[in-house]
């Protein structure tokens, strides 16, 4: 039988035992007014509890081992920090009692003579399941509300951990949002493949450079190919001739080092998704409008945003050209695919809206980017479908961003005690 201190977590926080004639090792009776709150920090596992043991009422904190000699051996009995600990909560009996740094003895309650051991199988299981999930085969059984409470609240969670980036960020660039903005739309147009050199790229830009060349398209191009490192050489198309042109300029008024042409990876991939035609696309971004994070704060309407993206519009070079000086065999529509502008969405404008509204206390903004979630279409990717079959459907981005959470974050890790349906799992009768 598999247990673990989390699984007597578990059981402790929601009060998953026979409540009926609970007595300590020495007989006295208990009776537990309130389980006290988890502490993942230092000392005792759950503190400001309030238990009655015999006739006296005890606030304090509760320890929680799963042989009682663990008390000893993590030597809490020379801490005087477990002082005020009223009670220990184990699985197994010891063969001596315990006490506390001053010399008082500690109660103990055992837990194995009041928990269903169906309870302790079915965790087993879960733990020991080798299947893509580990509740996959018992996912059906779980009631709708509950795969929704579940979905909704790895939807914040996944806007929390992208929060915690973006706030990195903010630091980074003294409180600029417009900034971090830059930066993310750096990071989801390099992607996985070439996400560090656009990172490295847009840490070079500064957004007040945008703003002042904001009427002036060939400037901004030239711009980011130039500090790119990629307007190296002798060029002989009149295009890349004119942004070396307009880059040598600058490079002097400015003081601009670019970046080495090396840094960017051609190698395997299509050629939609060149780095070239990537900065085509981000220049034709910022060409558009300079300040998106002012945009999209002041934006109530998801479609009104959609519609100005889509308006951007790449040089017609790029619909000749993969490459400087490399004709296309055939003209190509690199404009913004709408699939792109979600996947801008979700990993751009709707985390910084949700961060922006924590961070000044201003839930409308998290209200708005949650609601843009809603409507925008699910994600096609094989965790999601996987789910589908598992029995949990998703209807729109917010589903498939809050299974891509789930699926990372307690499935692969097995955390099945701190998710929702893992719970309604275990606590199935």
């Amino acid at each position: 039988m598999l247990l673990t201190e989390e699984l007597l977590y578990f059981i402790w926080r929601y009060q998953l035992f026979d409540h009926h004639n609970l007595r300590t090792t020495r007989g006295e009776t208990v009776s537990v007014e309130h389980p006290g709150h988890f502490n993942s920090d230092a000392g005792p596992d759950f503190e400001s509890a309030k238990i009655r043991i015999a006739d006296s009422l005890w606030a304090g904190h509760i320890e929680i081992h799963c042989k009682e000699g663990d008390w000893k051996s993590h030597k809490h009995h020379l801490d005087a920090r477990y002082n005020t600990t009223i009670l220990h909560v184990v699985w197994e009996r010891g063969k001596t009692s315990i006490s506390r740094s001053d010399g008082s003895m500690l109660p103990t309650l055992v837990l194995q003579e009041y928990v269903d051991l169906t309870m302790l199988e079915r965790y087993g299981m879960l733990m020991r399941n080798l299947s893509w999930i580990p509740c996959q085969y018992g996912l059906h059984e779980v009631a709708g509300l509950t795969k929704i409470q579940c979905l909704d609240r790895m939807l914040v969670e996944r806007l929390e951990v992208k929060m915690h980036y973006i706030l990195d960020l903010l630091a980074k660039t003294k409180q600029n949002w417009e900034h971090v903005m830059l930066l993310l739309l750096g990071r989801s147009f390099g992607a996985k493949v070439n996400q560090s050199a656009f990172e490295e790229l847009v840490f070079k830009v500064k957004p007040q450079w945008l703003q002042k060349f904001r009427n002036d398209d060939t400037r901004i191009e030239a711009l980011l190919f130039g500090l790119s490192g990629l307007l190296v050489g002798q060029a002989n198309d009149d295009y890349p001739k004119m942004l070396a042109q307009e880059y040598e300029y600058m490079k002097k008024l400015l003081h601009l080092e670019p970046m080495r042409p090396e840094a960017w990876r051609f190698l395997r991939m299509r050629p939609y998704n060149f780095p070239t035609i990537r900065l085509g696309q981000l220049s034709a971004l910022l060409c558009y409008d300079s300040c998106w994070f002012g945009r999209v704060r002041a934006e109530e309407d998801l479609h009104v945003l959609l519609h100005s993206l889509r308006h951007c519009r790449i040089h017609s070079y790029w619909s000749t050209h993969f490459r400087f000086d490399k004709s296309a065999n055939k003209s190509c529509n690199v404009g913004l695919a709408d699939g792109f502008l979600y996947s801008l969405l979700l990993n751009c404008f709707i985390p910084i809206l949700f961060s922006f509204g924590k961070f000044y206390d201003q839930p409308a903004y998290c209200h708005k980017a949650l609601r843009w979630l809603t409507e925008v279409p699910p994600e096609r990717n094989n965790i999601v479908s996987a789910f589908n079959v598992a029995g949990i459907k998703a209807y729109t981005a917010a589903d498939t961003q809050a299974l891509l959470h789930l699926k990372k974050y307690y499935c692969d890790k097995k955390q099945c005690l701190g998710c929702v349906i893992g719970h309604a799992i275990l606590r199935t009768s």
